[in-house]
Formats: C-alpha cells, structure tokens, sequence
C-alpha cells in the first residue's frame, strides 16, 4: 500500500522531471529542474526530508538525475546552461555529498564544451557512481566513472553512438544500453570497482 503523498517543496513555476533514488537501507534522494536550476533533496532511513538544496542555478531544463550508494553518499548529474558567444552549449556536471554531508560545488564531467542530452547515472552499493550521456555534436554515447573512495570522476569514455542510453550497475560490472544506428538496440558492458 501506498503512503500519502509529502510535500518535499513548494508548488513553483517550471518545477518539473523529478528523478528518485533509494539505497538498501532506505536512505533516498530526489533531484528535479526548477526554473533554470537544479534542485535536491534527500532522506536519511527512517528519518525526514530535507529542505531543497538548489545545487546548479544556471542548468537545463529536464536533466537532473540523482544516485545513492549503500552508505548514503549522493551524486547529482544535470547539464549546464554555458554560452558560447554565437549560442550556448550544455556540458554535463556533477555535485557530490558524503552521508549527512553537504553538497559540493558543481564541476564537469563531460568535455567542457560539449552539448549533452539524455544523461543518466547509477550508484553500485559500496560507492561507485557511473554516469552516461549522448553529445550533441555526434550522437556518441559517453560514460564517466568515479570509483569507490575517489572524489572526481575519471575522463569520461565513448562506448557507441545512438540515442537514449541507459545504465544498471551492481558490483563488479556495469551494462549500458542505447538505441544505436539502424535503429538497433546495443549493449556494451564495463568492470566495475
């Protein structure tokens, strides 16, 4: 049975694509698009929401996902809003919190200036994070990863080229799938920390 609904932040204008996470232990995070920002909230097991935290004041609309790893260490991927003097691009950046910690600041893990879509990000229990996105420029499917105990994730890697990828990562491998040319569905996996 369902619980009722709660309120984690007030009605606002362009508030939108929430995205959720959980660990075994019932510890969860939530991260959605505000107007023009990117916003979180998490919840220790058992205990109550926090207030939002606005992590990105300048990131696209739609792209926030969020991830939790077994110890309640968080990680927020969204794509920034970054001009380029003729337009502008949207890298993808990470914020990181340690349990009950606070967030960090922003920093990118796509090329800098890169445009991405579609990103999506996965925790494995003891802590290793792995985010994938498409480039805009030519349809190529990356993937970053930041190892258990590291603070940064590593350059990221191409693995295809396609459209709507999407990760499941347990410990020890990784698998990413994406609708590639033709259109065929591909997959491709990594080991894991």
């Amino acid at each position: 049975m369902w619980g009722a609904p709660i309120t984690i932040a007030p009605p606002s204008y362009r508030q939108g694509s929430p995205h959720v996470d959980l660990n075994d232990r019932g510890d969860a995070a939530v991260a959605w698009s505000g107007r023009g920002t990117t916003l979180v909230a998490t919840r220790d097991a058992g205990g109550s929401w926090s207030a939002p935290t606005t992590v990105s004041k300048t990131s696209a609309g739609a792209t926030a996902r969020i991830a939790l790893d077994g110890s309640g260490n968080a990680v927020a991927v969204f794509e920034l809003v970054k001009s380029s003097g003729s337009g502008y691009i949207y890298p993808l950046q990470a914020v990181t919190r340690s349990s009950r910690g606070s967030w960090s600041a922003p920093v990118t893990i796509s090329g800098a200036s890169e445009t991405v879509g579609s990103p999506n990000l996965f925790a494995t229990p003891a802590g290793t994070f792995v985010a994938a996105w498409v480039t805009g420029s030519n349809g190529a499917v990356r993937a970053a990863m930041r190892p258990i105990g590291l603070s940064g994730f590593a350059a990221p890697t191409g693995i295809g080229f396609g459209s709507q990828p999407s990760l499941a990562v347990t410990q020890g491998i990784t698998a990413a799938t994406w609708i590639g040319p033709g259109p065929a569905v591909q997959v491709s996996t990594a080991a894991t920390p």
